[in-house]
């Protein structure tokens, strides 16, 4: 594994998961007003959520399979310090595959220390695979890792990393209060503030992307769209919301996304798990945006992940044919019958639709596809 995926492996968990975490909402006043694209995760929201237990574990398994250096690493420790994350950039570098954005973790006054211990240590080490430094002559403690990723504290609470330092010295301007942010200048990013949410990943611009996979074109037709995660009560949530120039084009997103529940309805008729998923998601429409809310059984969600955790290290190590009990766990067990649920939305003072029967959502996808048909799309 190389050090650039091992230490996206280690922020990537401290994303997940934390110990004895602050309470850290995202901070519009800490992103750029510039931005294009932003990513947050609340630790408080994470450490509350019923799933966190089984990521914290999963995700020290991967690491100790992964991590064939000799540097270990005490991900409690690590995990212990972090705050907050929050990434964001003013391209979406969809098409170059370049990430251009910078990645701010409010930290404990302790991470910077592991970070020198981490460079003591692997100066020790011969054979050390990790090319992590100090970089001199910076205006804050800084460090480089194959000299192509740059780490700097520009106090003991704050982590800022880029693969330019000159976003970093410009994100601490914004931190500062000296360069414009979100909060003196909404850019409207941000299409769903409600809380409850412990992750959220939104973009903007996404009618200007070009040579987009088939099945990612629906997103031509938004302007921007935002995916917020979290927990409410008792079940696992998921909410979109797409951005949309007007009325009309709101209209033809909510029928494509009518159409493809549709579609999945009539192919899986035979399938229980799958109609009663579909059959919880929640759509409505507004003037200028479509939202597409999900709720299911935290306690499926769970069972669902032990699945996909146990296939895939049966896969890693080789594993045939499943037990008789993960065949007699893998069954299908009966299935409760879904409520009517009434999803988030960015302005309740617009229009609302909630989704139709499932008649409706073939007509629906029939008048689509001919609409679709007539314009050559």
């Amino acid at each position: 594994m190389t050090s650039i995926k091992l230490v996206g492996r280690l922020f990537a968990g401290a994303c997940i998961a934390a110990q004895a975490i602050i309470a850290a909402p995202l901070e519009k006043s800490n992103v750029a007003k510039d931005a294009k694209w932003l990513a947050h995760i609340d630790m408080e929201q994470v450490m509350k959520a019923s799933l966190s237990g089984m990521a914290i574990g999963h995700l020290k398994e991967e690491i100790a399979r992964n991590n064939q250096g000799s540097v270990t690493v005490d991900i409690d420790q690590l995990l212990a310090e972090i705050h907050s994350v929050t990434a964001y950039g003013e391209t979406l570098g969809v098409e170059s595959g370049e990430i251009d954005g910078v990645l701010l973790v409010e930290t404990g006054e302790r991470l910077q220390t592991i970070f020198d211990g981490f460079i003591a240590h692997q100066e020790l080490q011969e054979d050390s695979e990790i090319n992590f430094k100090r970089v001199e002559d910076r205006p804050f403690a800084s460090y480089v890792l194959d000299e192509e990723l740059y780490f700097a504290f520009p106090n003991k609470k704050l982590l800022i990393a880029s693969k330019q330092y000159e976003q970093i010295e410009a994100a601490y301007q914004v931190v500062q209060g000296k360069s414009a942010s979100l909060e003196n200048d909404p850019s409207g990013l941000l299409l769903n503030e409600e809380e409850g949410f412990f992750l959220i990943a939104t973009a903007t611009g996404l009618d200007g992307l070009k040579n987009m996979p088939p099945q990612a074109r629906i997103l031509q037709k938004t302007k921007g769209g935002q995916l917020s995660i979290g927990e409410d009560k008792e079940d696992f949530r998921a909410n979109l919301v797409l951005s949309t120039s007007g009325p009309e084009v709101s209209t033809q997103l909510y029928r494509i996304v009518q159409g493809m529940l549709a579609l999945a309805s009539f192919a899986q008729v035979e399938n229980e798990g799958l109609m009663d998923v579909v059959n919880r998601v929640q759509v409505e429409q507004g003037r200028s945006w479509v939202s597409i809310d999900f709720r299911y059984p935290v306690e499926k969600v769970r069972d669902l992940l032990s699945d996909i955790i146990q296939e895939k290290g049966g896969k890693a190590h080789g594993a045939g044919r499943p037990t008789e009990a993960q065949e007699g766990h893998q069954q299908a067990a009966p299935q409760e019958k879904a409520q009517p649920r009434s999803s988030s939305a960015p302005a309740k003072s617009n229009q609302e639709t909630r989704i139709a029967p499932t008649q409706e959502l073939a007509r629906s996808a029939i008048e689509c596809c001919q609409e679709c048909s007539a314009r050559g799309s």
